[in-house]
């Protein structure tokens, strides 16, 4: 059996990656957790479907902001190994950006639902 598996598993370049990866998502879910907090303190629930949609608009870009942060701790990592890589980050902001749209869907259809039934 190989132990090139397990050397991988132990190799600076994977710690590196997981703690890049751990900061990035802290660093930057911790500023959309913030912010969509201090969002909902500010303005409330929303009511009528412009409000929604406001909102989830707002968390998309937050959602951008994640992923550039994100984007950026990876590259920082994997540039040690790929130093001529472009476009990662891009990739990454694209990314949380059709994440957190998708992700918005439930929240826009369930409030145009509630809304539509008061």
């Amino acid at each position: 059996m190989s132990t090139a598996p397990a050397r991988f598993w132990r190799s600076k370049f994977w710690q590196r990656w997981l703690l890049a990866n751990a900061l990035g998502e802290f660093i930057g879910l911790g500023v959309v957790a913030g912010s969509g907090f201090l969002l909902f303190q500010f303005f409330g629930e929303p009511t009528g479907a412009a409000q929604t949609f406001a909102i989830s608009r707002a968390l998309v870009g937050l959602g951008a902001f994640e992923g550039l942060v994100l984007g950026l701790a990876q590259r920082h990592v994997l540039r040690t190994r790929l130093p001529k890589i472009h476009g990662w980050v891009r990739a990454t902001v694209a990314g949380a950006i059709v994440a957190w749209t998708v992700g918005m869907v439930p929240l826009v259809k369930n409030r145009a639902v509630f809304v539509t039934q008061l």
